[in-house]
């Protein structure tokens, strides 16, 4: 009696922790990630990860979580997920910049331990606490961010440190992630999500609570002018009405989502100084009316999802019509397209003039706007890229110098918008291959999960509404930047554990005497758990190189700037012994050096950081201007003219006259 009361107790205490405890965990660390610039800092990805693997190998060791075995398919989508990280380390023996690399190497390494880190946490917690912690998370950040265009001296004024950074970006939304096509699949991500729970959370207040939160982020969707958000977010809503048995209610918290949020959108639409993020009296006053527009619809989405629950639950259709019907505007959309003079359309997407004057173009035109805004041109160059070395690429990490040299418009940019290209441009074939098959047995496994078990009931729809982000996600992926910001591709990695992990299996009640015959599984499972600890200690110490570096670095120009050049040289000198394959500590300690006045050691030092990145242009720069300090006006132009060549816009340097 004693240990059926135990067992009903501690069953019960896992039931209180699994539905409030775990999502508000998730909805916390996804929510501070984010508002931290989306985790874009290479710092804080270095401690995140040193965090998470700590948190695997606690879990490991203490048994925290429970000993079911690992499905081979998330074994595999794992293994390929290790394996691109492997060469992405092993990208550092030929690139040209090591150092770049090696930054690639922490995040894939991130992701890996989340990965990791939910498959273990989410045999105990199930699937489900993920999504509802995801989509709480989310919620806090769409608050922050209308909040930001409401008021606009909260939070700093954010965004208008990127309108003054990058011209174009005037109006579009940002705040807290930092990027807008970065928030818009955030946003995407939260009205998959909150549709989904419109239709099967449990209670009709809370479905009620979820449908009525759509029209916030659709203000916001609108705000940010990001059509790959919207792309993203009719992917992930064609998935949901595709694999759902309820499609009636998921349409239903959609369409109504939908009209609610036309109502703010249109309100928006006639307020300029609100759209523009201006600091104008009017912009206040309209941020006020919007603020109270958008409680107002918030609370109008929720009445009427609350007052239609009995209807939609005595609706019954089957999941054919929904099916029929998707393919029905498909038919009419590319029919549209065919009459909307397409080969046009492709060459405004195409058109490199249309970037100059992007700047000058305004946020709300940009979201009907067919201009590509330099994709074509970045993608082309990562194909160049690849064709230069098709088997393993020119080193991850290091698109943005090939664009430096290449680019055929003088524009800057860092990566290639497009996981995929990028990646075929850095890592070549074998890159390619290894994070293709790390998503597609993802992508396989949710087809299995949710296509492929017509008994799976409930678990079946949780694992529909994982597809649906993971799909969303990786259309981002193949239009922006997505990889690089955490923030909007940490969802799509902790999808792609649920989707393969032991969330999505039934769970099987083993008795004692069947152990022994489970003998091999378990040694098997033994010896996965072996391997996991070792790649745990070596991600920690990839991580931890990199965080204790970036720290030296950063105490290093903090104390040039406040004029201790003594501690700033030190610090370079730490950086680049904890990294000699970086050029960044030594370049740092050159500009360290030349403000000593030790011009010397400074041409030393910067010698050494052309040396471990010579396709670069900031090094060149630095030795110009040491030469110029120098008074050797002929080597200072030389290494001028060539650190212009290898940026993509003019480097303006006023060198001194030869002495």
């Amino acid at each position: 009696m004693t240990e059926r009361t135990s067992g009903l107790s501690s069953g019960f205490a896992t039931r209180i922790g699994t539905s409030w405890v775990a999502p508000l965990l998730i909805a916390a660390a996804y929510a501070a990630f984010a508002y931290s610039s989306g985790g874009y800092s290479t710092e804080l990805i270095a401690a995140v990860t040193v965090a998470v693997w700590w948190l695997v190998i606690l879990a490991l060791i203490t048994r925290l979580v429970p000993r079911r075995p690992i499905p081979p398919l998330a074994i595999v989508t794992g293994g390929c997920l290790a394996a691109f990280g492997g060469l992405t380390a092993l990208s550092m023996i030929w690139a040209n910049d090591a150092g770049r690399a090696f930054t690639e190497v922490v995040r894939v390494a991130g992701y890996l331990g989340l990965f990791v880190l939910t498959v273990l946490v989410s045999a105990r917690t199930g699937a489900r606490p993920w999504l509802a912690g995801i989509a709480v998370g989310l919620v806090v950040i769409v608050a922050g961010a209308d909040l930001s265009r409401f008021d606009p001296s909260l939070f700093g004024g954010a965004d208008r440190g990127i309108f003054a950074t990058l011209p174009a970006s005037n109006g579009r939304l940002s705040y807290p992630v930092g990027y807008w096509n970065g928030l818009g699949v955030c946003l995407a991500f939260g009205i998959v999500l909150l549709s989904w729970f419109g239709a099967y959370a449990d209670g009709r207040l809370w479905r009620a609570a979820a449908t009525g939160m759509l029209p916030a982020f659709g203000l916001a969707m609108y705000l940010t002018f990001s059509r790959g958000g919207l792309a993203a977010a009719a992917i992930g809503a064609c998935v949901l009405l595709v694999f759902c048995r309820e499609w009636v209610r998921v349409l239903g918290a959609l369409v109504i989502g939908a009209v609610t949020s036309a109502v703010l959108v249109v309100l928006a639409s006639q307020w300029d100084d609100l759209r523009q993020a201006l600091t104008t009296h009017d912009a206040y006053v309209q941020g006020r009316w919007m603020a109270l527009a958008t409680v107002l619809c918030i609370v109008a989405a929720g009445a009427c999802r609350y007052a239609a629950d009995g209807w939609f639950s005595r609706v019954r259709l089957p999941r054919t019509v929904a099916r029929r019907a998707l393919a029905a505007v498909v038919v009419v959309g590319l029919i549209v397209l065919a009459f909307s003079h397409p080969i046009e359309r492709i060459r405004d997407f195409s058109n490199a003039r249309d970037i100059a004057g992007a700047s000058s173009t305004t946020a709300s035109g940009h979201l009907t706007s067919f201009s590509g805004t330099g994709r074509t041109q970045f993608w082309g160059q990562a194909i160049d890229a690849f064709e230069s070395d098709p088997i393993i690429g020119i080193g991850a990490g290091n698109y943005e110098l090939w664009w430096n040299q290449h680019h055929p418009i003088a524009v800057i940019t860092i990566d290639a918008h497009s996981l995929y290209l990028q990646t075929l441009g850095e890592l070549g074939i074998l890159g390619i291959i290894l994070l293709l098959a790390f998503l597609g047995t993802a992508l396989y496994a949710g087809w299995l999960s949710v296509a492929s078990r017509p008994d799976a009931g409930a678990g079946g729809e949780v694992m529909a509404a994982a597809l649906a982000v993971l799909l969303a996600g990786l259309v981002s992926a193949a239009f922006d930047w997505t990889w690089q910001l955490p923030a909007a591709f940490a969802p799509v990695i902790v999808m792609a554990a649920l989707l393969s992990g032991p969330a999505s299996q039934r769970v099987a009640v083993v008795a004692e005497s069947s152990a022994p015959r489970l003998a091999p599984r378990w040694r098997a499972q033994y010896g996965l758990g072996v391997a996991t600890l070792l790649c745990a200690w070596v991600a920690i110490w990839v991580a931890g190189d990199q965080l204790v570096a970036s720290i030296q670095l950063d105490s290093s120009r903090s104390a040039l700037a406040n004029g201790d050049l003594d501690s700033a040289a030190q610090s370079a000198r730490n950086a680049s012994a904890i990294q000699p394959w970086s050029p960044d500590g030594e370049l740092q300690l050159a500009l360290v050096e030349k403000e000593r006045g030790d011009l010397a050691a400074a041409t030393e030092a910067v010698r050494k950081a052309i040396g471990r990145s010579s396709h670069d242009w900031r090094p060149w720069l630095v030795a110009a201007e040491i030469a110029a300090a120098a008074g050797n006006r002929g080597a200072a132009e030389l290494r001028l003219a060539f650190a212009n060549r290898l940026s993509p816009k003019p480097l303006p340097v006023r060198l001194a006259p030869e002495r």
